[in-house]
């Protein structure tokens, strides 16, 4: 048996942002499309829900001046329905950027918008501002893309003085969620940038654990290379090779074990690699312990 609840609690108890787990900033969870405080009051006021149409058409998220007399009765409703509750989306996730308190730059490296990272760049902006959960925009970079990071405006940033090791308020850095991302190229540009691959977040679990937890085993290779620590454990006890023999991550769990992972370490329950693999059934990871001198 695997905990999934101990790894969402104990892999990022405080991520960087809520996405596709169950830890988060819960102020960051909905990228913001809009900053215009007028739209945060209104979305309180009954009569902003007859304006909702005509602002979903001005946000570009649906276009209500269809041709609706080709739609039949019921196809007009729902389109008026999905164009309503997409500006109304909108609109609220605009109020959560401003609670935030996201710069424009900060915005821009979120929405992976490289064109407008730039001009803000060249316009001075405070490349290192933080929000008020100690959100940067590099940091911001590692949703752009497809959500697992934009390695081009991290590069952009980076060239401007933008500070590879700086955490938010719950000690996670840029390279944390890189490293769980899966973005090697990412990772790469952090790394040679002097990241901190041995930093602990809130609840101990590094870069390193993030990466073998996740299968990400070319990220393993370089965070090992550049002297990650994979002896390391996070504040259950868990160590890298833990939880990669818990998931079955053979390829990882013989790296780990190159790089002197000690093959005995005990969680704070008192179960070791083996202990994890066995219980998960992974036969591979169990045998290859077991040939490193794994006890149970």
């Amino acid at each position: 048996m695997f905990p999934e609840t101990v790894v969402a609690s104990a892999a990022h108890p405080q991520s960087l942002v809520g996405l596709r787990s169950a830890s988060p900033m819960q102020s960051e969870r909905i990228p913001p499309l809009m900053n215009d405080q007028d739209q945060c009051n209104r979305v309180r006021e009954p009569s902003a829900l007859n304006a909702l149409p005509a602002n979903a058409a001005r946000v570009g998220v649906a276009r209500v001046a269809l041709d609706m007399r080709k739609m039949t009765v019921p196809a007009r409703y729902r389109a008026l329905c999905a164009s309503a509750a997409a500006a109304l989306f909108m609109m609220l996730s605009a109020c959560i950027a401003q609670q935030a308190g996201n710069t424009a730059l900060i915005q821009a490296a979120w929405d992976g918008d490289s064109s407008k990272v730039q001009a803000l760049l060249q316009a001075g902006a405070d490349v290192n501002a933080s929000n008020r959960e100690g959100l940067t925009a590099l940091m911001a970079s590692t949703l752009g893309g497809r959500g697992t990071g934009d390695a081009g405006i991290a590069k952009a940033l980076i060239a401007r003085g933008a500070d590879v090791n700086t955490a938010n308020i719950y000690g996670r850095t840029a390279l944390m969620e890189v490293a769980r991302n899966g973005n090697l190229e990412f990772v790469n540009l952090l790394l040679a940038h002097g990241a901190n691959v041995n930093a602990k977040p809130t609840g101990g679990v590094t870069a390193l654990m993030q990466a073998a937890l996740n299968g990400h085993s070319a990220i393993v290779r370089a965070l090992l290379e550049h002297g990650a620590d994979p002896n390391a454990s996070d504040e259950q006890g868990h160590t890298a090779l833990i939880w990669a023999a818990g998931k079955g991550h053979v390829e990882i769990v013989r790296m780990l074990l190159a790089h002197h992972a000690n093959v005995d370490a005990k969680d704070s329950r008192g179960e070791t690699a083996l202990v994890w693999a066995m219980k998960a059934k992974k036969t591979d990871v169990v045998r290859l312990l077991r040939e490193a001198g794994a006890r149970e």
